[in-house]
């Protein structure tokens, strides 16, 4: 293992082997779906390879808690509702409790089949370990396509019904990545790894039900961003960070996020051989304030737990997000200082029609759907200055934080 830009700080209570995932290659016959529990199926309908044989069925891997999964909710009922349901079955796999499940389909009804198996073998006949995973088999129960339900698409889908081979080439977070055993260890109080990811690395991320979180191909600045808070607008001298991608592991456990933000952000100056500066400056920003019915306005959260914001599928997405969080998503996809002033700290769900090319296009549907008022005003803006590089590692391999 070569010194940075392939260095490793860990921190970690529990030192662990982080284990490949073992998801089914494109070609192999897909294992099996017994054990499961339909919903939203035909009465005499049965989860097996016999009876689903002739069609390709879409299978994807998600939970209630998983921001992202539940933002990919409308994407998927939206191809439900385009592919023939006599040659395409879809069916969303869930290994929670019964109630949890049928308590978030009450609010956000998902298409096709759910299947809910508590006991997770599914999960881990598939090598399921991060969500959301999709994983779709063609007409004759072969594995077809290893992927993530934002890059499934209508026409990928009509290939495979076609017998085309769409997945010789797996996703490249999905290639030899998995989440570390610990993630399933009562006893990991906290872990934190970066490592260089090949240039071609995509970004992505994998989500566990602990709190667990695996990013791949983040930038020296979006690691900076991350653990700082703090938007690209905001940050100066970013010239000084060093090239390339980064894959990213942490668990906090039991530690309390305060603590752990700390080690953190000491990991990662130390990693990127940076220090910084913080500093505050008066500058023109857009303040959110909240009007008479914004409060009724904001749809409460179906998510357990977890969050996603971004804009994918042609929206601006918000799942167990705050205006807050609405704020500064603003402010890192169009690089203006936007501000939170509205006093409203309420977690809701939200799907915006605007994309992140125009501001004021989202600027006005975000006033159409929540009443905010939203104007430019003189602000103090916290700005993160990088102040120098420092001098390298020399012929480390990795280094080792002790954590009291």
């Amino acid at each position: 293992m070569r010194s940075f830009l392939s260095y490793m700080l860990f921190c970690a209570l529990v030192v662990s082997t982080a284990c490949a995932m073992s998801l089914p290659r494109p070609g192999s016959a897909a294992p099996s779906l017994q054990g499961v529990t339909l919903y939203g199926a035909p009465a005499d309908s049965t989860a097996d390879w016999h009876s689903l044989r002739g069609k390709v069925v879409v299978l994807e891997f998600w939970a209630t808690w998983c921001g992202p999964c539940i933002a990919a909710v409308p994407h998927l009922n939206e191809l439900v509702a385009k592919m023939d349901p006599a040659r395409f079955q879809f069916i969303a796999i869930d290994d929670e409790a019964p109630a949890v499940v049928t308590k978030f389909l009450a609010q956000r009804p998902i298409a096709g089949w759910v299947a809910n198996d508590p006991s997770s073998e599914i999960f881990k006949r598939f090598g399921v370990m991060g969500r959301p995973a999709t994983i779709v088999v063609d007409a004759r129960g072969r594995v077809a396509l290893v992927t993530y339900p934002e890059k499934l698409e209508d026409a990928t889908l009509l290939k495979v019904s076609q017998g085309e081979r769409v997945g010789d080439k797996e996703t490249a977070s999905h290639r030899g990545h998995g989440p570390p055993k610990s993630w399933h260890s009562s006893t990991a109080l906290l872990e934190f790894s970066i490592t260089q990811a090949p240039a071609d690395t995509e970004t992505g991320m994998f989500l566990s039900r602990t709190g667990g979180l695996q990013q791949f191909g983040m930038t020296a600045e979006a690691l900076l961003r991350t653990v700082f808070d703090v938007p690209p607008d905001r940050l100066r001298n970013t010239q000084d960070l060093p090239a390339g991608k980064f894959n990213v592991t942490r668990n906090l456990g039991t530690i309390a996020a305060s603590q752990a933000n700390e080690l953190m952000k000491a990991g990662v100056l130390a990693a990127l051989n940076i220090e910084v500066e913080e500093k505050t400056e008066v500058m023109p920003a857009w303040v959110l304030h909240a009007g008479l019915n914004t409060a009724k306005l904001l749809n409460p959260t179906a998510a357990t737990s977890g969050e996603m914001i971004g804009f994918q599928y042609g929206k601006l997405q918000l799942v167990n997000e705050s205006i807050a969080d609405l704020a500064k998503q603003l402010e890192i996809s169009f690089k203006l200082p936007v501000l939170d002033e509205s006093g409203l700290s309420q977690k809701f769900d939200a799907d915006l029609a605007c994309d992140a090319t125009d501001f004021f296009k989202c600027r006005e549907e975000i006033v159409r759907k929540f009443g905010l008022v939203i104007d430019q005003e003189d602000r103090p803006v916290r700005l993160l200055i990088i102040k120098k590089t420092l001098p390298q590692a020399e012929h480390m391999d990795h280094a080792t934080m002790p954590v009291d």
